[in-house]
This record gives structure tokens, C-alpha cells and sequence, in this order.
């Protein structure tokens, strides 16, 4: 019985807190400050004249040397094309050899046409290709550098964290089977 007196009573006057707790009253008016006043002095005359202060004191010039600009991309060396031969770049369309990593290649077989060597891999979708050296190969623009004995040799090249030029050379041999044959 409590409970519902305690509700009604709570019913009637909260709605009567909000109504008048809501209601805007106006922000007391500050009184206004009364200004001090300063008064100006008379300008100094210069003990100095100006064409000897430009003698004495020499414009200030920035000079740029030995400083590095914080304007330019420090990263935009990197991306300018070099001189040195590195990595191609990617304005060629890539070829059937290139589209899959290197890894997924497998070497099928590896014979000698006349002084060349030719080389036959098989990629992951089972289709052959036959390749000679200098051939580009693999999504890391890899170069086929030598072939022989069953092992196709391919340097790619690549930048490392320092920005300088790396070289690594990768074989892809022909895979034997568990009794050791070829």
C-alpha cells in the first residue's frame, strides 16, 4: 500500500519539478568595467639613422646549404627511377610467367638446343612454358641468369629497409621422386 502512495505522489510531482526546474531564467547582467586610461607617450627620436642601421645590422638570408628540405618526400629518392639497373618498372604488362610467385612454378624438364639452354616449367594451373635465360619470371620481376643440370638459377632483385640495392639468386630444381630418380 505504501508502494502505490510513494508512485502517485511521485506521478504528480516530478512532472511539477521538470516544469518549473526547466524553465529559463535570465543570466544576471555583469556590470560593466570601467576602462583605465593609458596614456601615450611621445615617440622616441632615433639617436640612429636608418641608412646606418642597414650597415650595422646585415639582412638576415637563409642559406639551405647542408640542411635537408622538409618539403621534400624523404621515400621520393627511392621511387625515382635510378640509374642503376635494379627493379623494372611496373609500366611493362606482366607476362603468363610473371602473374604467379616463383615458388609455384615446378621445373618439368631441362634441355640443350644447339649452345642454349631451354628450360620447361609447369605452373599451377598445369600449363607449360618453356623458358631461356634472361626471361622474366615470377611476381618479384625475377631474372632467369643460368640453367643447367636440372636447376634454373633466377636473380631477383629488390631494396631492403635501407633503400640500397639487393641481389638474390634462387633455384628451382627439378623435383625428384622417392627413390631418388629424376
Amino acid at each position: 500500500m505504501f508502494i502505490r502512495l510513494f508512485k502517485k505522489i511521485l506521478a504528480l510531482v516530478l512532472p511539477l519539478v521538470f516544469f518549473f526546474g526547466c524553465t529559463e531564467e535570465p543570466a544576471p547582467v555583469p556590470a560593466p568595467k570601467r576602462a583605465s586610461v593609458v596614456k601615450k607617450k611621445a615617440p622616441v627620436a632615433l639617436k640612429v639613422k636608418p641608412d646606418e642601421l642597414k650597415k650595422v645590422i646585415p639582412a638576415y638570408s637563409y642559406d639551405p646549404a647542408g640542411k635537408a628540405d622538409p618539403f621534400h618526400p624523404f621515400l621520393a629518392e627511392l621511387a625515382a627511377p635510378s640509374d642503376e639497373k635494379g627493379v623494372e618498372e611496373d609500366l611493362v604488362p606482366l607476362t603468363e610467367l610473371e602473374k604467379f610467385a616463383l615458388t609455384q612454378f615446378r621445373v618439368v624438364a631441362v634441355m640443350a638446343v644447339g649452345k642454349k639452354k631451354v628450360a620447361m616449367l609447369e605452373d599451377p594451373q598445369g600449363v607449360g612454358h618453356s623458358i631461356r635465360i634472361g626471361v622474366l619470371i615470377g611476381q618479384n620481376k625475377g631474372r632467369v641468369v643460368n640453367i643447367e643440370n636440372g636447376v634454373v638459377y633466377v636473380e631477383e632483385k629488390s631494396r631492403d629497409i635501407m633503400g640500397e640495392l639487393k641481389s638474390n639468386i634462387l633455384e628451382l630444381a627439378i623435383e625428384t621422386s622417392e627413390g631418388g630418380m629424376k
